[in-house]
């Protein structure tokens, strides 16, 4: 008992001093002072130091409290999660509160394959949403990411291009993605049961690269920017080095007729 309870105020003075300190990134996210603290609020303190506004977005919930519960409704197993559980909580929050928004939402559903087919553009206006907002994002040579196009054809051909500086979008139209069907193919796609994309690359070694997609059925907004019926949210979900379903980048993809 003596052991227990030494251990609850040590992790009670842990979150009384990050709160202090501002280590919670997502304002206004305090600790309830009524609640006290356990294993699982430590491991989601922890997680939203350390990934929040990176690749773990919150949109309803204020504080690890408020997240505590939230995964505790999900997976009531996260309550018996001790010291060395962070792996467990830290898949769990990655699931479900991935940048910059959660796709459970009503206005979305899960794509089928006959729902990506054609070519598609990630406009400029949207572009600030790829990463986290505690992010920068990379800019190869010095330069911002115009837009991109990214197309899917049958049975399995997939295009992407990305459009680099202050040039003008190129990609008004799909036929203005038909150039690209002459170069060679090297990347090759695969959208399992899900909604899971699985990108496959004969130019990479050993590639790894999956997204989960949704197609909007209802028009919605979210950080000033317009999702309308027929788009496409894509959350990067697994690559090299992410085998936690942390969603590292986001696409938004306007159909090209």
């Amino acid at each position: 008992m003596r052991k227990q309870t030494a251990t609850m105020n040590i992790l009670a003075r842990l979150f009384r001093i990050s709160a202090l300190l501002g280590l919670a990134i997502m304002s206004p996210l305090v600790l309830a002072q009524t609640e006290t603290p356990d294993a699982l609020a430590y491991h989601v303190l922890y997680m939203l130091k350390t990934h929040g506004g990176k690749t773990i977005c919150l949109q309803r919930a204020s504080t690890v409290f408020d997240v505590r519960r939230e995964l505790l409704a999900d997976q009531p197993e996260l309550a018996a999660v001790d010291q060395t559980g962070n792996e467990k909580v830290a898949r769990a929050m990655w699931s479900k509160y991935p940048c910059p928004f959660s796709p459970n939402r009503t206005e979305l559903r899960t794509a089928v394959a006959a729902d990506i087919l054609g070519a598609w553009v990630y406009p400029e206006s949207s572009q600030k949403l790829r990463y986290g907002p505690q992010v920068q994002a990379p800019r190869p040579g010095g330069l911002v990411m115009k837009c991109e196009s990214v197309a899917f054809f049958e049975p399995n051909e997939m295009r992407v291009a990305q459009i680099l500086g202050q040039v003008a979008c190129p990609f008004v139209t799909a036929a203005d993605v038909a150039p690209q069907r002459k170069n060679p193919l090297v990347a090759t796609w695969e959208l399992r049961q899900g909604g899971r994309l699985v990108v496959y690359r004969s130019d990479v070694l050993d590639h790894i690269e999956e997204w989960d997609t949704f197609i909007v059925k209802q028009d919605f907004a979210m950080q000033g920017t317009i999702f309308k019926t027929g788009d496409l949210l894509q959350y990067k979900r697994r690559e090299r080095g992410n085998e936690f379903n942390a969603t590292t980048q986001f696409r938004h993809l306007q159909s090209l007729k």
